[in-house]
């Protein structure tokens, strides 16, 4: 079963002092991708550490087709 092209959406989170970095990806598109690094944030650190962190998106793939 083949599905139609897909394209794979970057986004990362900055955080920490150290400036530590998060990537995630999803096919939803460039607000999706962000809202991912944003949940990311939230589950794995403190509020405080996600209130200074910084969400960029990277952008997206090349479209592909999942098989």
């Amino acid at each position: 079963m083949s599905g139609g092209p897909h394209v794979h959406h970057w986004a990362l989170i900055e955080y920490g002092q150290e400036e530590h970095v998060q990537v995630v990806k999803t096919t939803k598109g460039q607000a999706a991708a962000e809202e991912a690094a944003w949940a990311w944030g939230r589950r794995h650190l403190s509020p405080g550490a996600v209130k200074r962190a910084v969400v960029r998106y990277l952008g997206q793939s090349e479209p592909f087709t999942r098989y």
